[in-house]
């Protein structure tokens, strides 16, 4: 019902709008969701909680009330402003689009940028709770960092996505990926892991809407069916993603499995978006950002290479008197790689860089100046 309801709401809401204006009606529409996922979600935990599960769903049916009216009333009155009320085409020659190129390219990106977020977000929860070690009430508040993040990306990206598409997924598109990684990486800290939700649900939502977008455009010539087809690629994104999060974590590879799966999904739609030229309005600026984000992940990825495995343990603390430089030897063993380039420093003393061999210790000296005594 929710999905029928969306794409006849996708349909109705461009019919309202001027031809141009698609992504700003997406907006408005997707925005809404958002603000029940931010509202909704924790509004109904409590209220299942306090009152029992059925009393959720009696106030979904109320709510229902109002918005059935405003629907009605809402639509009837602009009938008469549909531009396709009196020259629809006919369902053979809807459904005709589906076999063109733009169509079918548009619809597998905004699956696969749409997949990659439900795959995360749907095993947010042992995230939270077990690699960040937060309690269960913090599930809440990312879920509710999620909706802020989602209602912002498609808000700002619904007025953008109109006229300037191409620089929305130049940047966004690679951010998102870096973002997808970053959180892989940082996801056993708490404060990095909040806030790492609120960002990735802003380029989500934003990459994600704005694909969603160039769907109804590529299919302009399917004014009635339009909406149906942005709801497919949506829902297909939302049905595949956590399928592939779940044998991401069935196949053992660990509870961030989900996002390793996220970032895989949105670096092939950054690459077949790169190859296709979708955005050929801003070629030099996609190609410039997605080498430049290659790079960013290159990097970070080599620095945790780095320095993923090594131990720093202090062997012996030095002695000496106040304005002295203490030395204190510090002993550094590899892990599995080799560290390149470690540098050790404490205020204004500095050692030159270290490189410590895969599995070897190495004990290094450094003078910490002491300006008081204790």
């Amino acid at each position: 019902a929710n999905t029928g309801f969306l794409a006849v709401a996708l349909s109705t809401a461009t019919t309202l709008v001027p031809a141009n204006q698609k992504g700003r009606a997406l907006s408005i529409l997707l925005s809404g969701t958002t603000i029940a996922t931010v509202v909704g979600v924790p509004a109904g935990a409590l209220l299942g909680t306090a009152l029992g599960w059925r009393t959720t769903f009696w106030a979904i049916a109320i709510l229902c009330i109002p918005a059935a009216v405003g629907v009605i009333r809402g639509v009837t009155n602009n009938v008469g402003r549909s531009e396709t009320s009196a020259t629809s085409p006919r369902l053979r020659v809807e459904l005709s689009q589906l076999a063109t190129p733009r169509l079918i390219l548009a619809m597998a990106l905004g699956a696969l940028i749409n997949g990659g977020t439900f795959a995360a977000f749907t095993f947010l929860a042992p995230i939270v709770t077990e690699t960040a070690g937060l309690a269960e009430a913090w599930v809440s508040v990312a879920l509710v960092m999620f909706g802020i993040g989602s209602f912002l990306g498609v808000t700002i990206a619904g007025r953008l996505s109109d006229q300037r598409p191409g620089l929305v997924l130049a940047v966004g598109g690679p951010l998102l990926l870096t973002g997808w990684i970053v959180l892989a990486v940082v996801a056993s800290h708490p404060v990095a892991l909040i806030v790492l939700v609120l960002v990735q649900g802003f380029l989500s939502f934003g990459v994600g809407s704005t694909l969603i977008t160039r769907v109804l455009y590529a299919a302009s010539g399917a004014p009635t069916m339009g909406g149906s087809y942005a709801t497919a690629a949506l829902n297909i994104g939302a049905a595949a993603g956590p399928v592939l999060g779940a044998l991401g974590l069935a196949t053992g590879l660990g509870l961030l499995a989900p996002v390793w799966v996220a970032s895989v999904l949105t670096a092939i739609a950054l690459v077949i978006m790169l190859l296709t030229g979708i955005n050929y309005q801003n070629s030099l600026i996609y190609l410039s950002t997605f080498l430049l984000g290659a790079v960013f992940v290159g990097a970070m990825h080599q620095t945790h290479r780095n320095l993923s495995g090594l131990e720093l343990t202090l062997v012996q603390p030095g002695e000496g008197f106040a304005g002295d430089d203490i030395p204190f030897r510090f002993r550094l063993k590899a892990g599995r790689d080799d560290a390149i380039a470690i540098l050790l420093s404490c205020e204004e003393s500095g050692l030159a860089p270290v490189h410590v061999h895969s599995g070897r210790s190495q004990d290094v000296t450094l003078p910490v100046h002491s300006a008081h005594r204790g």
